[in-house]
């Protein structure tokens, strides 16, 4: 019998209209960020030195965008993953129904950094690189088994990823943002497959 496992990827695509989005949007994150930038470092657990909505409200972080960007930003660029994914293998089946269940915005500064890390409770994980003033410093790593190589684990380096593209990737693949020399703002979120 044949048993086909799915195996860790990284999907980028560029966003055709970015320039209108980062003028929409970022102005709103910035002034989210002014009023609780002290609320979401002390409620953070994680290690590193990151300035994260994940720690607030959550329905107040779903509401924080429009429909405009939920399409632009997450459907289009799932639908184009899709599209790549089934064309490349031709066994994959794609989930009929995925829900976005949560998003948040991530703010770097100088020096600022995030440490290896999954998504639990999702199937897939997306980020957006809406304010970029360097390479992209996110790092994924997929640990791999003994039999097949003597190294325990191969990273893929996203510097070459420039501002205005989205990433995605199952939410089980460990990734970091190395530390920055300059500030940065990513929007990320989760996807749960419901059908």
């Amino acid at each position: 019998m044949l048993e086909i496992f799915p195996s860790q990827f990284v999907y980028h695509t560029k966003i055709e209209n970015h320039f209108q989005i980062k003028q929409k949007y970022l102005p709103i994150i910035q002034e989210d960020l002014k009023k609780n930038k002290f609320l979401y470092e002390s409620l953070t657990t994680w290690s590193c030195n990151v300035t994260s909505s994940f720690f607030g409200n959550k329905k107040k972080n779903l509401s924080m965008f429009e429909d405009d960007f939920y399409d632009e930003i997450v459907w289009k660029s799932l639908n184009k993953l899709k599209e790549e994914l089934c064309q490349k293998v031709s066994l994959y089946q794609f989930p009929k129904k995925i829900k976005l269940t949560e998003i948040w915005y991530n703010a770097y500064e100088q020096g600022y950094f995030q440490e290896y890390h999954k998504h639990g409770r999702s199937n897939f994980s997306g980020i957006y690189l809406i304010d970029l003033h360097e390479e992209n410093k996110t790092v994924f790593k997929q640990e791999l088994a003994p039999s097949i190589t003597l190294d325990k684990y191969c990273l893929y380096d996203t510097e070459h990823l420039k501002e205005g593209t989205v990433i995605i990737f199952p939410a089980d693949l460990s990734h970091c943002v190395k530390s920055c020399e300059n500030s940065r703002v990513s929007i990320s979120f989760n996807l749960k497959i419901t059908e």
